[in-house]
């Protein structure tokens, strides 16, 4: 199954969200079964005063309403395990010696 994923260019404009809004719509009439936001959302995409963004930010109700409308499924992770981002070290299974 094909989920779609916004893009995060100009992320601080709110009136790119309504465009991305019917992006979305499009993915969808080409297949797309939902929204998928990337757990990269809330590790390093950052508005450009550096603060990190937030999935509850109102510039992307247009996003949120478009999925609403079409029934879409939203898939957000909220939290990694800790072992995928612990520094490693030999009890981390993802450290490499």
């Amino acid at each position: 199954m094909v989920f779609a994923n916004p893009s995060y260019n100009d992320i601080g404009h709110s009136r790119i969200w309504p465009a991305r809004a019917d992006r979305l719509a499009a993915d969808v009439r080409n297949g797309g079964k939902g929204l998928k936001i990337f757990k990269n959302f809330g590790m390093d995409v950052k508005y450009a005063n550096g603060q990190r963004v937030h999935a509850d930010d109102s510039i992307f109700d247009p996003l949120f309403e478009k999925c609403a409308e079409l029934k879409l499924p939203v898939l957000i992770p909220l939290r990694s395990l800790p072992r995928f981002s612990d520094r490693g070290n030999k009890d981390n299974e993802r450290w490499r010696s």
